[in-house]
């Protein structure tokens, strides 16, 4: 298997990526693989651990949506550093979510778009990115099956405006790769690695 390989799993919440990424880096590891597994927000970094309370409603909400997203950013670029020696080590790195999340998300909630993309270039890109693509009446529908309480952004309406900003950045993202994510888990398992050549 060829090493060096930073893959990306995203998509609205709902839509399985955490799932897949795991599955996926799960893969690699029975045939062999160094694998580091991985995902934003961090909990390593302050501004991660300020997100992740904010999303729970532990924090306000900053009025300004481009504030908000401004922590990913600072969250991000600490975790870069770490993306960068696992690759260097010649592991695979399978992350769940990356810019991706900023730009949709943070578009979907007012931030600027093409601030968010430009805020977000001095990151590397990823060899392959998967958008799971769900509707977001299942999503919802989904997430409300795990039988916690939803988060922030886990509302039909703010997920619809989130899926339409994923869709426009596969415009900014040639390596980008649409999967229907309401297929079964092992379809789209399969999917992904038939994508990867694994």
């Amino acid at each position: 298997m060829k090493n060096n390989r930073f893959i990306v799993f995203e998509g609205i919440d709902g839509s399985g990526h955490t799932t897949q990424a795991k599955l996926l880096a799960d893969y690699l590891a029975e045939h062999n693989a160094s694998v580091w597994l991985t995902n934003e927000p961090t909990l390593f970094t302050e501004a991660g651990r300020n997100i992740k309370a904010t999303l729970r409603g532990e924090l306000p909400m900053p009025s300004d949506p481009l504030e908000f997203q401004k922590l990913y950013v600072e969250d991000r670029r600490i975790h870069v550093e770490e993306i960068k020696q696992h690759l260097a080590g010649s592991e695979w790195v399978i992350c769940d979510r990356y810019v991706p999340s900023t730009v949709a998300y943070g578009s979907g909630s007012g931030a600027d778009y093409q601030t968010l993309l430009e805020l977000n270039q001095q990151f590397p890109v990823p060899d392959t990115t998967f958008f799971l693509d769900v509707n977001p009446t299942v999503a919802v529908e989904r997430v409300k099956g795990r039988g916690e309480a939803r988060e922030f952004f886990e509302y039909e309406e703010k997920l619809s405006s989130i899926r339409q900003n994923y869709l426009r950045l596969m415009e900014n993202y040639p390596h980008m790769k649409l999967i229907n994510g309401e297929q079964g888990i092992a379809d789209i398992a399969a999917q992904a690695r038939a994508i990867l050549g694994i």
